[in-house]
C-alpha cells in the first residue's frame, strides 16, 4: 500500500470516528481507541512514518470542518509514530488554523508550538 493510499484510508477512518461510527477492520475486528494502531504501525521506520505525516498534512484541505477534531487527533498520532518534532510542511498553519479546538493542544505541545 502505498503512502498515499495509506493516508486516505486513515483519513477516511478519521471521519467515521467524527460521525460517532466505529468503523470494521477488514478482519470483522472493530476499531477501538488505538484505531489506527495498524496502520500506524505497518510504517518500517521514522522515514516513512514521516512521509506519511507530510502526506496527512498535504491532505488537510480536504478535511471538512466537522471532522478536524478527530483528523488532529489522527496527526497526533502519527506525528509520534514519526518520533521526531521536526514540523512536516503546513503543520505550522494546520495548528494556528485550528487553536480552538483541544485536539490542537496535545498537536501543538509536542512541537512546542505556544497556541
Amino acid at each position: 500500500m502505498s503512502i498515499e493510499q495509506r493516508a486516505k484510508e486513515l483519513i477516511s477512518i478519521s471521519v467515521e470516528i467524527s460521525k460517532g461510527n466505529i468503523p470494521e477492520y477488514q478482519s470483522n475486528e472493530i476499531y477501538t481507541s488505538g484505531a489506527y494502531d495498524l496502520l500506524l504501525l505497518n510504517q518500517s521506520d521514522a522515514v516513512n512514518s514521516f512521509n506519511l505525516l507530510q502526506q496527512l498534512c498535504n491532505e488537510y484541505k480536504t478535511i471538512e470542518r466537522a471532522n478536524k477534531e478527530a483528523y488532529l487527533g489522527l496527526l497526533t498520532q502519527a506525528a509520534h509514530a514519526a518520533r521526531t518534532t521536526e514540523l512536516p510542511i503546513g503543520m505550522q498553519n494546520i495548528i494556528t488554523a485550528n487553536k480552538e479546538l483541544a485536539a490542537t493542544k496535545e498537536l501543538a505541545a509536542w512541537y512546542r508550538i505556544k497556541v
